[in-house]
């Protein structure tokens, strides 16, 4: 059984390489955003909270490990600043994914014969609805899903991806009636779909025979390979597609480099914030902003991996704004910066491990930004 884990899961038109950042390489530090720590109450002593998702509106969804038995739970933080666990009923692991702005919370859990299965509920209304693509195998006791539901837009459309029995991927639809699976051309290997915008414009991944990996989106019916200049074809995807019709996600460079991409208009942007030695990018909203994380050298000559925020004034770098215990060393699982509202708001993880670890103490904290 998993306790106290967070479990997360061509035709090419001609472009333009931009290998000098989207707008400029100016850095400003993280204290350009005020920081709320998110504390659901009945939380490990040991903080270990995972922020995911956030509405236009300051609504953020995630899950937490509880301070009992070292289950993890969903929480709802209000506006107003109100927590509320949500679990489906008989659960027992529940592990949030995201949440939309009609408030449509979506992820998945697990049941005490360690059935694992989606869901989505809509808060206004207050019913689960479990998701389970008809060609999925069925739910085994394992604690381990055989369908991924990744992304929710605001139409009523959600999304994700489901093994098949050889244990190849495809992507899927559900419209709240009917299931429609995608596998983009090619895609012999395996069809993820990680994202999808109001406009029901998708993307994500597909690999083909060769083992090569690409990205893609999906619009109008039609697949459209992303494959960002310099790709070494190992890591590409698609990672967020927002209602402009701008596509940000991750890709591995020939020289063995992860960096992150915009593609707008045709053209290619590599994300790549100053000093990166990697870089991973989560989100875009619909003005732009682009939101990640990069691994870096501290200024103690460690490794460590920091948030950022890219805009149109540059990056901003948001370094840990919490102290950490003794003899911590830095982490957060590569996903600093996970969610970015309309207003710019921000949803970021970061996470501490004692020395020693996996004998030392693993502290996970969770916070929300509003621009100052």
């Amino acid at each position: 059984m998993i306790r106290g884990r967070f479990h997360f899961v061509s035709a090419r038109s001609f472009v333009t390489y931009l290998v000098i950042g989207l707008w400029s390489a100016h850095v400003y530090a993280g204290q350009n955003y005020t920081l709320t720590q998110l504390t659901p109450p009945g939380e490990s002593p040991l903080p270990s909270v995972r922020g995911v998702g956030i509405t236009s509106w300051g609504l953020v969804v995630g899950t937490y490990v509880d301070n009992t038995n070292g289950y993890t739970h969903g929480f709802v933080k209000s506006a107003s600043g109100t927590y509320t666990t949500l679990d489906p009923p008989g659960s027992i692991h529940t592990s949030i994914s995201g949440v939309t702005d009609t408030s449509r919370v979506f992820g998945w859990s697990y049941d005490a014969n360690e059935i694992a299965t989606n869901f989505y509920v809509d808060l206004k209304v207050g019913k689960f609805v479990i998701v389970q693509p008809p060609k999925a195998p069925p739910p085994s006791p394992t604690g381990i899903p055989s369908a991924y539901l990744t992304a929710a837009n605001n139409s009523g459309l959600v999304a994700g991806y489901y093994y098949d029995t050889n244990i190849v991927p495809h992507g899927f639809f559900f419209d709240g009636k009917n299931y429609a699976a995608i596998d983009a051309p090619g895609a012999t290997m395996g069809t993820l779909l990680v994202t999808i915008n109001d406009k029901w414009e998708a993307g994500g991944s597909y690999t083909t025979s060769d083992g090569k990996n690409h990205g893609y989106t999906y619009v109008g019916g039609k697949f459209q390979t992303v494959d960002p200049p310099n790709s070494n074809f190992t890591n590409t995807i698609v990672t967020s597609i927002n209602n402009v019709g701008d596509v940000v996600g991750n890709f591995t460079d020939t020289t063995g480099k992860a960096n992150g991409f915009l593609l707008r208009g045709g053209k290619y942007t590599i994300i790549a914030p100053p000093n990166a030695l990697s870089t991973n990018v989560n989100a875009i909203n619909d003005n732009g902003v682009i939101v990640g994380g990069f691994a870096t050298t501290l200024p103690n000559g460690s490794k460590g991996t920091l948030g950022f925020t890219l805009t149109s004034e540059g990056y901003a770098v948001l370094n840990f704004p919490f102290p950490p215990p003794p003899n911590a060393n830095v982490y957060n699982g590569g996903f600093p910066v996970v969610a970015v509202n309309s207003l710019g708001w921000i949803v970021a993880n970061y996470g501490y491990i004692t020395a020693g670890f996996p004998i030392g103490q693993d502290y996970q904290y969770s916070y929300v930004g509003i621009p100052k």
